[in-house]
């Protein structure tokens, strides 16, 4: 499907006024016309980049001129606005700070485009979040959905607007991550499509200065090593868990003072978010890995031929549809197979304690011994153990009759997150199985219909993540004994 572009420029902000001051009018003429030309050549280039990404048959692209805005740690050079953007309409904002500078460079040399400086890549990577509008429409969602039932209060909506204090625990976290992940995702997108920076591949291929705007973040140099990055992102983690779980006896001036430095470490998005991200889409999708290969071979990576370009599209949308759930999901398989040595799992399932109104009740100490010995138990083929791990924690199994009952009754279209059409499919597969007598396929769709689970359900994007655990573990057990799929 083919996507056509409307697009706006709209100037309420007296922008064209304050360059006709900043520039002589008798030396430069009226700068303002050309550089809405520039602006506008810019966001038509970078939208025949991004087009293919996305999904509706026209996209009305609305760009807010605007004044200076000054970010804690960097100055903003455009923005996509998520909470007034819809799936078809999608608004921007340039400040006029980066109008300013690329008059003056436009100016300064006729030959000078915008399409060709850094601030294009800017663009490109604006539009990346467009089209990521889906993913992020969902965690908007599920945050309202959360305030809607009283999970959690108007101040923590507010906050993440960024206007008021944050008081509530799960979304101290989940807007850290979900900062990770979409950031993720548009700086993946815009070195996909931009051709550079391709660490991801393993060359040697370094950045040009397109990201100099986040130059005031420490640089970081994990020479293109995975686990040094997962093992750097589990410290901030790790810091970000030990906030939020202080977060229930904080004064109002301490809370402040954590939602500061929670985005000081969120920030930390800009510098490697993509490679967490395309390392976990590799764990998720491990053929990829024989693609790249393929392409080092042919010389692809280097020469972004038609080949790459098919294959950046095809990464980038399996990144789009990577979302939140995938990506906690993910992490939390990450560190089971690296042993739990990445992030503090124990402080991240304490924190489920916490958020379940448990404070002076903290998870068991070997709650996390349970999660990952259920895991481990699918990986050594050990029947036993699993029934004995899930059998401890539900105490009895539900009749078929009941299991039959739960699974109709279940609300599978219910959430706006993705990892519920695999728990439906690994269920799916399960019910038949179970209904043959199998041990293991009652005990996992018990775990999954049981509501003293480890995880309170209830809980937004952490609650289902034990259940899917239980679930893949059960699917890997059979699949090893030769009953189903892998």
């Amino acid at each position: 499907m083919t996507t056509k572009l409307n697009l706006q420029i709209i100037d309420d902000a007296g922008v064209e006024q304050a360059l006709l001051m900043d520039f002589d009018i008798t030396s430069y003429g009226n700068v303002f016309p050309t550089m809405m030309k520039e602006l506008k050549l810019a966001f038509v280039k970078a939208f025949e980049l991004v087009e293919p990404l996305l999904k509706t048959p026209q996209l009305k692209v609305v760009v807010m001129l605007e004044q200076a805005q000054k970010g804690d740690s960097f100055f903003a050079l455009a923005s996509y606005d998520s909470e007034r953007s819809d799936f078809d309409v999608a608004y921007f904002h340039v400040y006029y700070d980066t109008i300013l500078d690329l008059t003056e460079k436009v100016t300064s040399n006729p030959d000078c485009h915008i399409t060709e400086t850094e601030y294009f890549s800017t663009v490109v990577h604006e539009l990346v979040h467009a089209a990521d509008c889906m993913n992020i429409s969902e965690t908007n969602k599920l945050r309202e959905k959360d305030i809607e039932n009283g999970k959690i209060s108007q101040n923590t909506f507010e906050l993440l607007k960024g206007n008021a204090p944050l008081y509530d625990v799960l979304w101290y976290v989940l807007s850290f991550l979900s900062k990770f992940r979409s950031e993720g995702v548009a700086i993946l997108g815009e070195n996909l499509l931009r051709g550079k920076s391709f660490f991801i591949f393993g060359s040697n291929l370094s950045n040009d200065d397109s990201q100099s705007y986040y130059n005031r973040i420490p640089e970081l140099e994990f020479e293109d090593n995975p686990v040094e990055t997962y093992v750097f992102f589990g410290q901030l983690l790790n810091d970000i868990l030990k906030n939020a779980s202080d977060l229930p006896f904080h004064e109002r001036f301490e809370v402040e003072k954590s939602w500061l430095f929670q985005k000081q470490k969120s920030n930390f998005a800009y510098k490697f978010g993509e490679k967490l991200l395309f390392w976990l889409l590799l764990e998720a999708n491990p053929e990829l890995l024989l693609r790249v290969d393929d392409l080092e071979k042919e010389n692809s990576l280097q020469s972004f031929d038609a080949k790459f370009q098919a294959f950046a599209y095809e990464i980038l949308q399996l990144a789009l549809e990577f979302d939140l759930s995938d990506f906690v999901n993910g992490l939390l398989a990450l560190n089971q197979k690296h042993d739990g040595q990445l992030f503090d799992g124990h402080a991240f399932f304490g924190l489920c304690s916490i958020i379940q109104d448990n404070a002076y009740q903290p998870i068991e100490n070997n709650f996390i011994k349970i999660v990952n010995d259920i895991f481990s138990s699918s990986i050594n083929n050990d029947e036993e153990k699993f029934l004995s791990l899930v059998n401890e924690i539900c105490g009895y199994p539900m009749t078929i009759d009941e299991i039959e009952s739960a699974f109709s009754a279940f609300d599978w279209d219910g959430e706006y997150q993705d990892i519920f059409p695999e728990i439906k499919s690994f269920a799916s597969y399960l019910l038949p199985v179970a209904k043959s007598g199998n041990e293991i396929a009652i005990w996992a769709l018990t775990y999954l219909f049981d509501d003293e689970d480890l995880i309170n359900d209830n809980i937004t994007i952490f609650g289902y993540q034990d259940d899917y655990i239980v679930l893949r573990s059960a699917v890997q057990l059979l699949y090893n004994q030769g009953i189903g799929f892998n």
